[in-house]
């Protein structure tokens, strides 16, 4: 019997969705073979292994209707976990206010290590996000979102949205400077010398060599950009 389109060809949530949880899933195997398995006998961490409850800080429930998920994305069930990861992508923007302030929202797994619970779900949906709402998303209240948006728009080849990744370069948190920096460099080839966690006076001296490369010379490239560099050597700050 043929199945319906519905059923041959999943919605773009619910890719996203699957796309979240499966990151989330991965980040928890690579964590647990990060511990150094010494013999065959050594056990491979299990995803579905409740995490540590005494060192997770939940945020407050508050009045977000999302909270709830967001709280769920650290319970000890595996299978809540992934229902609460599925149900906030499929929010989209709407859950990111509860996703960002609950931050990192790190969970301790095998082997004394942590990840974040909230990581690839706020990933997952900023990567929804048309061109104006992702250059709107870097100047998000909370760091988790405007690292999101910074990573995103390095993979879209984004020029548009340069000058707002070289203001991104004076970020209060270092990992978005970093996402930044990382995005411009694979969008124009272009380095300057930054290192987002560098000292305070040699990151802004960095900065305005970015601004003033942008006024005097990318602005006028940016109908056509020149050749660009592999985004994950850009990552790795070759």
């Amino acid at each position: 019997m043929n199945r319906t389109n519905n059923e041959q060809h999943p919605t773009l949530p619910q890719r996203h969705a699957t796309a979240a949880v499966f990151a989330w899933a991965t980040l928890l195997i690579v964590a647990g073979l990060g511990m150094g398995c010494s013999t065959a006998r050594d056990p491979l961490p299990d995803i579905t292994a409740p995490p540590s409850m005494e060192t997770v800080r939940l945020p407050e429930a508050g009045s977000d209707p999302y909270m709830q998920q967001v709280r769920q994305l650290a319970h000890p069930d595996f299978e809540v976990r992934t229902r609460a990861a599925g149900e906030l992508v499929a929010a989209g923007d709407a859950a990111l206010p509860a996703l960002g302030r609950a931050g990192d929202l790190e969970v301790p797994v095998a082997g004394g290590l942590k990840v974040s619970a909230t990581r690839s779900v706020v990933q997952s949906i900023v990567e929804q996000a048309g061109d104006e709402r992702l250059d709107e998303h870097l100047g998000s209240p909370w760091a988790n979102v405007r690292r999101a948006a910074a990573a995103e728009i390095g993979g879209r080849d984004q020029w548009a949205s340069i000058p707002r990744l070289i203001e991104r370069l004076d970020d209060r948190d270092a990992e978005v400077r970093a996402a930044s920096a990382a995005s411009l460099r694979r969008l124009t080839n272009q380095w300057f010398g930054y290192r987002a966690m560098a000292a305070v006076g040699t990151r802004r001296s960095a900065a305005d060599r970015w601004r003033r490369w942008w006024t005097l010379e990318g602005r006028a490239q940016r109908a056509g950009p020149g050749p660009q560099m592999p985004l994950a050597d850009a990552r790795q700050g070759r």
